[in-house]
């Protein structure tokens, strides 16, 4: 996931930043939902969530905008079907904006609002069947973890707590504690809530967790200088497992759907570049280099991923071929935090 504030474009459009969509709709063999943004001076700038093809370039006669707004979205998340996207929403000015949650139907184009004033940078995430949110509200101290249905409907207090993350199985979720110094999991009923034992000094290092369907948690612990984030797999019990690196950038850490491998964002000798590896070490290898950070993502079957480097929009098999460069951004244009569709 990437957090970086930055708003558009692969085509041209008011402000000559933002994507020029059809209505037409993305066509081809998936299809991918990407942020393109725009940033001004301590402001946000003009922001869209575009649907582009994975099997080509994307031209506004292939590609259909899902939302746009003067700010910037983040933590793009399809429902199973494929027919919804859940996302974050910044909006305001740059040092005092605001987060809220939405959902968008990507046929009729009708969006709800989920979540109002969500802590910025503790991510919403989407349960594995796409029903339910989990997010965490900006009230006072102590934070709390809540769930609401993608339909809407009153949200319900889990736990205290912030950054909740689901099982694969849906019936569990890891939450980092409100004092930022552990973790525990709980049942999705609230019940059954187990602290998981990391060392308390590297809990406060935590930038982002993600459970993988054999039980492991995937861990990316902030290093003391940018691109030295440690990844690395650890289980309940706390001890860790694997670490796959100590130069990887931020927030880049994913399971592949089937959960058989891993992939994350690295600093090379010359460039950052994506790296898929087994959970149990073995079979690493490059995937993609080059310039700026990257955001990336995988086809709901495991076979490709998704890069974003601010400046282009690639896909590449997951073992290192048939790489191909299916959008590009236009003047000061970002693009950013690609989401595969399902079903696509």
């Amino acid at each position: 996931m990437n957090r970086v504030t930055a708003l558009i474009g692969v085509g041209a459009m008011a402000l000559g930043c933002l994507f020029a969509a059809s209505s037409a709709g993305a066509t081809g063999a998936g299809q991918i939902a990407v942020v393109s943004s725009g940033a001004r001076p301590g402001l946000l700038g003009p922001a869209a969530i575009d649907l582009i093809p994975s099997d080509r370039l994307a031209t506004a006669g292939n590609s259909k905008l899902l939302a746009s707004v003067n700010g910037g979205f983040f933590d793009l998340q399809w429902t199973p079907d494929g027919k919804t996207l859940v996302y974050a929403q910044q909006t305001g000015k740059a040092s005092s904006a605001r987060e809220s949650i939405y959902a968008v139907d990507v046929t009729t184009l009708r969006r709800r609002l989920l979540a109002a004033n969500v802590v910025g940078g503790h991510p919403e995430t989407l349960s594995p069947d796409g029903k339910t949110v989990a997010y965490t509200p900006a009230t006072k101290a102590p934070y709390g973890v809540y769930l609401v249905g993608i339909d809407g409907g009153s949200p319900r207090r889990l736990i205290d707590g912030r950054s909740a993350t689901w099982s694969s199985d849906g019936k569990r979720l890891v939450v980092e504690s409100d004092n930022g110094n552990d973790f525990v999991t709980v049942g999705a009923n609230g019940k059954g809530a187990v602290r998981v034992r990391f060392s308390p000094a590297r809990f406060t290092l935590v930038q982002s967790i993600a459970w993988g369907p054999t039980g492991s948690l995937l861990v990316d612990v902030a290093g003391s200088a940018p691109f030295e984030d440690d990844i690395e797999t650890v289980g309940l019990t706390g001890h860790v497992q694997h670490r796959f690196t100590s130069k990887a950038i931020a927030f880049t850490a994913a399971w592949s759907p089937p959960g058989t491998q891993i992939s994350f964002a690295e600093l090379g000798a010359r460039e950052p570049g994506v790296v898929v590896v087994r959970p149990d070490g073995g079979g690493r290898h490059s995937v993609y280099a080059g310039n700026g950070d990257l955001s990336l993502g995988w086809s709901p079957d495991g076979r490709s991923i998704v890069t974003a480097n601010g400046s282009q929009v690639r896909v590449v098999h997951a073992d290192g071929t048939g790489a191909r460069i299916v959008a590009n951004a236009v003047g000061s244009g970002s693009l950013d935090d690609p989401a595969w569709r399902p079903g696509s």
